[in-house]
C-alpha cells in the first residue's frame, strides 16, 4: 500500500472486513520494513528492487505498529493473526 496506507484508508478498510457477513478472515497485504541500501542484496540473491529500498516500507512500519493502528484494531474487534490461525478455523 505504501504512501496510500494511511489511517482513514485503514479504517475504510477495516471497517468493510467488518461489514462482509460471509467470512470472518481478511487479508492485509503490506510489505513493512526499514529501506534496503541500493549496494546490499535485497531479498533473495542480486539487488534489492526498488520496492526494497523505498521509504513505503517505513511508511508501513511505522503506521502498523503505532498506537492509532492498535485503536482501530479494537475499535472494529480485529485480531491479528497467521495462516497457522487460519488452518485453526476450519478444522
Amino acid at each position: 500500500m505504501g504512501q496510500a496506507m494511511t489511517y482513514d484508508n485503514l479504517e475504510r478498510r477495516l471497517k468493510m472486513f467488518t461489514l462482509d457477513t460471509t467470512s470472518n478472515i481478511a487479508e492485509l497485504m503490506c510489505h513493512p520494513g526499514y529501506p534496503s541500501d541500493t549496494f546490499i542484496g535485497g531479498c533473495g540473491t542480486g539487488r534489492p528492487d526498488e520496492f526494497s529500498c523505498s521509504f513505503d516500507r517505513q511508511h508501513e512500519f511505522d503506521l502498523l505498529f503505532s498506537e492509532e493502528f492498535r485503536q482501530l484494531l479494537t475499535k472494529y474487534n480485529i485480531h491479528l493473526g497467521t495462516y497457522a490461525d487460519v488452518d485453526q478455523c476450519y478444522i
